[in-house]
Order: C-alpha cells, then sequence, then structure tokens
C-alpha cells in the first residue's frame, strides 16, 4: 500500500479518551497537541502475520507542557513494525527544542545519526542512539545512550553521555536550567563567565527523571570542561580576571571552578569558587596570590576598597614580596544574609611610602588583614627610615 501523506496527530488525541492509557500519558497527550506528518508510506503484511512499514517522517512535533520541552521539525527516514523502528535522521532539517521553563530560549539544531526504538520484555519502551551528532549554533558534541519509557507511569530514566566540541565560553549560557536554579545564581553565570573557550567537555545524565537533578544520590549529572584564556568576573565592582586556565564541573545541583589567573596584573596561583546548590545560591570565592606587592597597590586602586581608603591607596608606593589570601561567601538571593568578603597581606621584607607625607618605611614584615569594612594591621613590624 502506497500512502502520500498521513497525519497521526489526531488519533493520538482519539487515543487520549482511552481509559486503559496512563493518566499523566492522556493529560500530556490533550495539552503537548503532538503532530506527525508522513509521506510515501509503504506497509506490507500477511493476513494473522506480522506487519511493517517504512516511509519518511516529514515533522514531528509536540508543545512544551509545565516543565516539559517541547519539540518540532523532526525529520527523517522511518522503518519498523509492532516491536521496534528505526529512524535515519535527515542532518540538513533544522530541529527546534523549545523548552521554556528549563532552557529558556529555544535551541535550533541539526541532527544526523539513527534513533532506534523498541519494546522491551517489561512493556515499556527504550529509545536509544549509539552514535549522533548534534550541531547547535555555537556549539557541537556527539551524543550515545536514550530513554527507557517505563510501564509503571514515572517519569522517563534517562541514560545519556555526551562529548562536546570546543565552544566558546559564552555557548553554555545557553544551558542553564532555570526551574532549579534561582534568578540570582544565573545572573552571577552570566556576568561571571565573560569570555574564553571551553575544550574538552563531557557529560553524563543517569536516572530516574522523577529524581532530577539527582542532588540525593538517586542518579547522576555532571558536565565537565577546561576553560581556555578564560575571562571571569567574581563580582562587578572588582577587575576582570583573565589568563584564566581552570577545570568547570556541574555536578547535580551546584558548580564548582579551580585553577589560576591574573587579576588587574596580579598572578592569582590558586583559586576556587562554586555553588553548592543552585536553590541555596551561596557563592564561595577563595583565592591566593603571591608576587609584587606594587601590584598589589594598583588592583586594589581598582577594587571597592578605593571608595573609602582613595587618598591613601593613591599616594601609597610599596615594592617587595606580597602574599595574598582572599575569601568570599555571598548568597545570591534575597533574603539570604550579607556578603562577608575577608583576607590577608603577608608582606616580606617590603618598602611602603606615602607621599603625601614624605615617610617611608623599609624592611616591613608581618601580616594585615582586610574585610569590606577595611583594614587591620596590628601584626606589621616596620624599620623607619625617612
Amino acid at each position: 500500500t502506497n500512502v502520500r501523506l498521513g497525519t497521526v496527530g489526531a488519533l493520538l488525541q482519539v487515543a487520549a479518551l482511552s481509559g486503559q492509557m496512563d493518566a499523566g500519558l492522556r493529560r500530556w497527550l490533550h495539552a503537548a497537541r503532538p503532530q506527525v506528518h508522513f509521506a510515501r508510506v509503504k506497509v506490507a503484511g500477511e493476513q494473522g502475520g506480522r506487519m511493517s512499514a517504512e516511509g519518511e517522517l516529514l515533522q514531528a512535533a509536540f508543545a512544551p507542557v509545565g516543565n516539559a520541552p517541547g519539540l518540532s521539525g523532526l525529520r527523517g527516514r522511518l522503518q519498523g513494525d509492532a516491536e521496534g523502528v528505526q529512524l535515519d535522521l535527515e542532518p540538513a532539517q533544522v530541529m527546534r527544542l523549545d523548552w521554556p521553563r528549563g532552557f529558556g530560549a529555544p535551541h535550533d539544531v541539526h541532527l544526523a545519526g539513527r534513533i532506534m526504538g523498541w519494546r522491551d520484555e517489561a512493556g515499556g519502551w527504550r529509545v536509544e542512539t549509539s552514535a549522533m551528532r548534534v550541531q547547535g549554533t555555537d556549539y557541537a558534541a556527539d551524543l550515545r545512550g536514550g530513554f527507557w519509557f517505563q510501564p509503571n507511569g514515572r517519569r522517563p530514566w534517562i541514560n545519556l553521555a555526551a562529548k562536546l566540541d570546543d565552544a566558546p565560553m559564552s555557548a553554555g549560557k545557553r544551558f542553564w536550567i532555570h526551574s532549579m536554579m534561582s534568578r540570582g545564581a544565573t545572573d552571577w553565570l552570566d556576568m561571571a563567565l565573560a569570555g574564553g573557550h571551553v575544550r574538552g567537555g563531557q557529560g553524563l545524565v543517569v536516572g530516574d527523571l522523577d529524581d532530577w537533578p539527582f542532588d540525593g544520590n538517586d542518579g547522576r549529572f555532571e558536565a565537565s570542561a577546561r576553560i581556555d584564556r578564560g575571562q571571569i568576573r567574581f563580582q562587578e565592582d572588582w577587575p576582570l580576571m583573565d589568563e584564566v586556565d581552570a577545570d568547570i564541573r556541574f555536578l547535580a545541583n551546584g558548580f564548582r571552578i579551580e585553577g589560576r589567573g591574573v587579576l588587574a596584573g596580579v598572578q592569582v596561583q590558586r583559586f576556587d569558587a562554586g555553588i553548592a546548590d543552585f536553590h541555596d545560591s551561596l557563592l564561595t570565592v577563595n583565592a591566593a596570590s603571591q608576587g609584587d606587592a606594587a601590584k598589589l597597590v594598583q588592583l586594589l586602586r581598582q577594587s571597592p576598597l578605593h571608595a573609602a581608603y582613595g587618598s591613601t591607596l593613591d599616594n601609597l608606593v610599596a615594592r617587595g614580596a606580597a602574599t595574598v589570601d582572599f575569601g568570599l561567601r555571598q548568597p545570591l538571593r534575597q533574603g539570604r544574609g550579607r556578603k562577608e568578603l575577608r583576607g590577608s597581606v603577608q608582606l616580606s621584607d617590603a618598602r611602603l611610602q606615602d607621599k603625601r607625607w614624605d615617610l617611608q618605611f623599609d624592611g616591613v614584615n608581618g601580616r594585615a588583614e582586610f574585610t569590606d569594612g577595611g583594614f587591620s594591621a596590628e601584626r606589621l613590624a616596620v624599620r623607619h627610615e625617612g
């Protein structure tokens, strides 16, 4: 039998009226309005025997519903029978993934590869791919794995692994899952990840989607990459850190970044930053630097401390070795407490000069501590020669 064009969306709506269908699936079919269009369909079979079909899938689409995404533009060559189907994707076709409560903006991608679907012994359906190429506007990835649509009415079980192509760091901002991240967390990430490239990216998602985002050891969501020549801004009123070489890792409902960089000319040998839980959205930053005291003074002139100590910092001349430790704890959601900034500066045989008073101190040794409220330097020992 040859069928020029068929639409099964209306049949799916009728099927949703059946009392034998899971209630959750019936509600989804009513709301998502799935549409499937075929062309050049061939059906073969014998009376009382197995039937098979093949044809061209021109369009598969369904609307986003609640926290679930929508999809349109899926196209390819389809063949199968009652036990399983195979779809060879059309790489030139643009498929749109629309997940308003997840990614926010739609993703338009090209898909290349093969998708297999079959009924398992438990009565569910498995949909998998051994190799799929995903090409987005500024990112690309190779995927393998798939979904198990369980017969018990729960959400699908997911088992997907991804290998990401090198991409600009800005591409990562398209993948914030807004339904599980606070607005403060996404705003901070958008500001912080200012530039650079991510390389060697990998991702893994395993578990029952009823337990998403797997923050109770009930599954695994992990994505990691290397930041190359990155630019990161930890605070709007602090200078940009560039030349960042770091590892970034998203795990369950949080993330962490660890590496090194250059902050306003000051070498930062080690830093780490992260949000343990995107819902609570408590940002922590720790950093350590060892270098020239003169560059440290230049950095402080560009920091928020200049507002309170501008006259001193503008007239301070420093030379010698300085070791700096820096720590920040900042809630990114309102009502979660106040920002805490503290650190210390260790001077070793340094020279300090105040141009206003023509004062010079040589052989300065000791430790000065600072917070967002100012400095304390009770433990400094100096030799006055001015």
